[in-house]
């Protein structure tokens, strides 16, 4: 009997997702999804009791704060972008994203002053966001150059993207019992941690490439 219309798909995305753990370089690549994924969903979802509980910024004053480095962080991750398009390679870009990030959450750990928290999450952090785009603009490239059939790479890019959401179900409830055991400075010591790991994991793992000629790549 013919499968089941809702059967193919599926069948299509395991298959897929096979591939994917079977070849190293992809392999590679999705642990540098999993840990790019812990650090966001490590702090993420405390930002705003950190903000109002710990710093003792008003509601008012923690609008602002979430505004500026928000609005910081999209215009300095289009800026290099842009230059990831005509002038560095994706692997320097995460490279400096990375060691942004580890200094912005290791300065969040200590520092608790309102002035000087805007200035780290407005430039270091801000910096940082680099890193979502580019590993996605890293990823879409490396399954292009790959054996893989041109309709086959949403597919691909899905599963990426599902390896980092999968970091969300973990990374909430751990950051949880490390803030509850060792508070804020803990919880953003623990992410700086693992933003040094996916340093280390970029460095290892992502090769040097000239900036990708042709049309330009979205996550």
């Amino acid at each position: 009997s013919p499968r089941p219309a809702a059967a193919v798909p599926m069948q299509r995305f395991l298959t897929t997702a096979r591939t994917l753990l079977r070849n190293r370089a992809f392999l590679e690549l999705l642990v540098c999804n999993v840990l790019l994924g812990l650090t966001y969903s490590f702090v993420g979802p405390f930002m705003s009791m950190f903000g109002v509980e710990e710093v003792g910024m008003s509601n008012a004053v923690f609008g602002v704060f979430m505004t500026v480095t928000s609005l910081a962080a999209i215009l300095l991750s289009t800026v290099l972008a842009h230059w990831s398009d005509t002038r560095f390679s994706r692997r320097a870009m995460l490279v400096l994203g990375a060691v942004c990030g580890t200094l912005g959450y290791a300065g969040y750990a200590f520092v608790r002053d309102v002035t000087w928290l805007t200035v780290i999450g407005s430039l270091l952090l801000g910096v940082s966001s680099i890193t979502f785009s580019q590993l996605f603009a890293h990823a879409r490239e490396m399954v292009s150059r790959s054996d893989v059939p041109p309709t086959e790479t949403p597919l691909y890019m899905n599963v990426f993207r599902l390896f980092f959401a999968l970091s969300w179900t973990v990374g909430p409830a751990t950051a949880s019992w490390v803030m509850i055991h060792y508070s804020y400075r803990g919880t953003f010591l623990v992410a700086a941690a693992v933003f040094l790991l996916f340093l280390l994991a970029v460095l290892r793992y992502v090769p040097y490439a000239p900036p990708f000629v042709g049309e330009k790549t979205a996550p």
